[in-house]
């Protein structure tokens, strides 16, 4: 009878929704359109698959039919039932011919890498309806593929994680046997150059990828970390026994592709990795303190800083070459520039309070040329040290670097500072309403009274000058890029054109 019809479907719906697993989903959001929709998938032969989401953004229910919901910024994850083909569903058999399960719409390696483990490796390599020489070349490309997911799931945090071709507790073949099955030898001949690959990527990295223009000493701190432990890390993956398993296959099987992996100087990265680091911590505590200090303040600590890089310079191992330390001074320049830039308000520059800005920019300008002033008297004193034999002395290396790679930014942030405070000093010749601060007060001034015949005309040409002035400033403020970034190449322009637009 229909009733029976309409409970037995009712009954089908709950199941459904019982195994609706994704983010923001609770019974209540169900309605009777949903039911409709479940209903014509179970009912319906054509209709193969049903989906549901949940739009965290309008906290609405989506299900629909054999087509999944278009991607949007409210769905993260969606609910799939699909039935095998040309079955009718009924309530006893139900949980045999629909499959069910949750996918993300933002799939990432990891997520992939985990539906193919989990997934696809059992199912598709346990089915007996498959020949053999399908089934390997199938599985030469998977485990190509999953090296691949692996370095790239892993990429991002990183971390460097060689591929392990077992799966599924599958037990490791005899090393001996295995190194006659000529096809398994080519699958780990291809991981092993994978590894190489790898590996050698790792060991070439020998920078901070962080931008020369932007990271300070403590990106190069983090940096050397990074690759401590991620050398570390490899070190350890090399000496475990399923790693020793597969190279010992290839030994057995006389493969040329190990002798690259076995040639890779991996401690010795390694070593020199902890050895910068090592020293380059001596710089994570005065550099915790020079943000905590004002621009006014923070030349105090600058003869440390450059103290302790001429520690590195002279007694690290490998950190001391003249390149490395060049691009330490210029870490050190850019975090000096940081500072004296979160102290600079362009809002009060164009339009707030003029002293303020003034000496917010004076103490940026003379912070910046003591920082050149600590770094030449530092290197007068180093080249001053003297010599053993025809070597210069390891505590004394040096220091002949080209000044104006290290101050290049440093020297375009004090010019910057310098146009800045000529429109302060133009605010406080053409507008008289420029708030100024006195004592704690705001004293807005204001144009003074001019008596006798001419006195209305001078007052308003003088507010004619103040607000053609103003308009010039509102305009160079209006860009569309950070001003305090010497290395936005615009500003050139447009403070030459207020220069002339002044003038004039």
């Amino acid at each position: 009878s229909k009733m029976d019809e309409k409970h037995l479907y009712s009954n089908m719906v709950g199941w459904i929704q019982k195994r609706i697993m994704i983010t923001g989903y609770c019974s209540s959001l169900w309605k009777e359109e949903h039911s409709i929709t479940a209903i014509e998938f179970l009912s319906e032969p054509s209709t193969t698959s049903l989906f549901a989401s949940v739009n965290r953004v309008s906290n609405e229910l989506i299900v629909c039919k054999n087509k999944p919901p278009l991607p949007s910024a409210g769905v993260k994850d969606v609910a799939f039932f699909v039935r095998y083909e040309g079955c009718s569903i009924t309530l006893s058999n139900i949980s045999a011919v629909v499959q069910f399960g949750t996918f993300a719409i933002k799939q990432t390696a990891a997520s992939v890498f985990k539906i193919m483990e989990k997934v696809f490796y059992p199912h598709i390599f346990s089915c007996g309806e498959w020949n053999e020489s399908t089934k390997k070349e199938l599985m030469f490309l998977y485990h190509r593929f999953m090296a691949s997911l692996t370095e790239s799931s892993n990429e991002a945090a990183g971390k460097t994680t060689l591929y392990l071709p077992v799966l599924n507790n599958d037990p490791p073949p005899d090393a001996e046997s295995a190194s006659l099955d000529r096809e398994w030898v080519q699958q780990l001949e291809a991981i092993v150059i994978h590894w190489t690959r790898q590996i050698k990527r790792v060991l070439n990295n020998q920078d901070d990828k962080f931008d020369l223009d932007l990271s300070g000493p403590m990106e190069e701190i983090k940096f050397w970390r990074r690759r401590a432990e991620n050398l570390a890390g490899i070190s350890k993956q090399l000496l475990s026994n399923d790693v020793r398993h597969i190279v010992s296959i290839l030994k057995k099987s006389n493969s040329v592709y190990l002798a690259p992996l076995e040639a890779l100087r991996i401690e010795e990265r390694s070593k020199e990795a902890e050895d910068n680091l090592k020293f380059l911590e001596i710089l994570a505590a005065p550099c915790e303190e020079l943000v905590s200090l004002d621009p006014a303040n923070l030349p105090s600590i600058l003869p440390h800083l450059v103290n302790c890089a001429r520690l590195i310079c002279s007694r690290s191992t490998y950190y001391g070459a003249k390149g490395r330390i060049v691009g330490l001074l210029q870490k050190i320049s850019n975090e000096i520039i940081r500072v004296c830039r979160n102290h600079i308000s362009l809002d009060d520059v164009f339009g707030g309070d003029v002293n303020s800005s003034m000496k917010s920019l004076r103490h940026s300008i003379n912070c910046c040329t003591e920082w050149k002033n600590v770094y030449k008297r530092t290197a007068v004193c180093v080249n001053k040290e003297p010599c053993i034999g025809k070597q210069h002395h390891k505590t004394g290396a040096k220091w002949d670097f080209d000044e104006v790679t290290i101050f290049a930014q440093v020297n375009a942030f004090i010019q910057r500072c310098r146009e800045l405070t000529e429109i302060c000093i133009g605010r406080l010749q053409f507008v008289c309403s420029s708030p100024l601060v006195e004592n704690g007060a705001i004293n807005n001034a204001s144009i003074p009274k001019f008596g006798g015949t001419s006195g209305p005309q001078i007052m308003k040409s003088l507010s004619g000058i103040e607000q053609t002035y103003t308009s010039h400033v509102e305009q160079l403020q209006k860009v569309d890029y950070d001003i305090l970034n010497v290395r936005t190449s615009q500003w050139h322009k447009d403070f030459n054109n207020y220069k002339i637009a002044v003038k004039v």
